[in-house]
């Protein structure tokens, strides 16, 4: 990886190769900064010169990562080509061919960030512009927009009601039916899913780093409206707490519940669909990263029905273990959280009815 001193050689050595050709000013580079960033990176591409390790860590959503020690550079060569007069066409050349890896038929705005130093997007940017890219740099990196996702859920007060009811009642159902007539809805398993969408059942949330899970939830939030209604799927049994933002966490806490229950068999029916599509070595895996959930006795059961191909009895075990969870945590919330509870299995007239309680209730709490 190259030192924050060798990409100062790069650049020293690139500025005299290109004065020494014909006089020219220096190089101009574009400046954003966080608010004006976000305002238009929904139709911007986003690139992360930090390491792949780094970035697998936590980084701004749909960014696409091209770590700087990758790029190609040998210090050597570099003085090289220098000596030779030759830089401009070297690092052009190289700069070229990343350039032509990324798509962008439309001519979109290209944004650039790294850790927050702003050296080697600096670097990176002026050389960009040798093959006539411009680019644009988030001022303060990755750490001006982590600081910017965790102000802007302290400055709002969120209407948040939980779309709540055991495992398979069909709560994911109810959201996409919500969302569909206009409503805000805020599914944490699926932002979850979306991070690692290999993963199964409830290591999820062991699939994707804490990190990566808030700046993907945060970053939802940004464009959601935090006066209205946003209806928010969490099963907390399922979900790892360590994920969420503790003041997020405490919103979720205080905020009401519409329950959603369905008997026993209809959602274990469910459960079993889910499962038989998923390959053995896949639930394998998946059981033994929730094994402290599940226990010693329950773990090594589970295991032994997969081996013997019995989806039957195996989501009826995880089910019933999950209720047991999920029973726990809805007894230890005040009671007049929940506000109703809702058994009709037709989707549609569960958020007819959700939304005609919504007008009359929840609108004016």
């Amino acid at each position: 990886m190259f030192t924050h001193l060798e990409f100062l050689n790069i650049y020293y050595l690139y500025l005299q190769n290109k004065l020494q050709i014909k006089q020219v000013m220096l190089p101009i580079i574009n400046e954003a900064d966080i608010s004006d960033f976000i305002n238009s990176s929904s139709t911007a591409i986003l690139i992360d010169f930090r390491s792949r390790e780094i970035y697998e860590l936590g980084h701004l959503p749909n960014s696409i990562n091209i770590p700087a020690c990758t790029i190609g550079f040998e210090i050597d060569e570099i003085k090289t080509q220098a000596e030779k007069g030759a830089l401009i066409s070297h690092i052009g050349g190289r700069f070229s061919d990343i350039a032509n890896q990324i798509s962008n038929p439309d001519q979109l705005p290209l944004f650039i960030y790294d850790d927050g130093d702003q050296l080697i997007s600096f670097v990176l940017a002026s050389l960009f512009q040798v093959v006539g890219v411009d680019v644009t740099i988030l001022k303060g990196g990755y750490h001006s927009f982590r600081l910017y996702l965790k102000r802007f859920l302290q400055g709002y007060f969120w209407n948040f009601v939980i779309v709540g009811g055991p495992l398979g009642s069909g709560k994911r159902g109810i959201l996409e039916n919500l969302y569909l007539q206009g409503e805000q809805v805020l599914d944490l398993e699926g932002i979850a899913k979306k991070l690692s969408p290999e993963a199964f059942f409830s290591d999820v949330w062991q699939a994707c780093t804490p990190e990566k899970f808030e700046n993907e939830l945060l970053w939802t939030l940004v464009s959601l409206n935090s006066k209205k209604i946003i209806w928010v799927k969490y099963d907390q049994p399922v979900l790892s707490d360590h994920a969420l933002p503790q003041l997020f966490r405490n919103y979720l806490n205080d905020c009401p519940i519409i329950y959603f229950s369905r008997p026993f068999q209809e959602r274990l029916d469910n459960i079993i669909l889910e499962y038989s599509e998923k390959d053995k070595s896949v639930l394998h895996d998946s059981i033994l990263k929730i094994s402290r959930r599940l226990g010693v006795r329950r773990t090594q059961e589970a295991l032994k029905l997969i081996d013997n191909n019995d989806i039957n009895a195996l989501s009826e075990l995880l089910l019933s273990c999950f209720d047991q969870l999920y029973n726990y945590w809805f007894k230890q919330r005040e009671s007049d959280k929940v506000l109703l509870e809702i058994e009709d299995n037709d989707p549609n007239k569960a958020v007819n009815m959700l939304i005609d309680f919504a007008k009359d209730n929840l609108r004016t709490l």
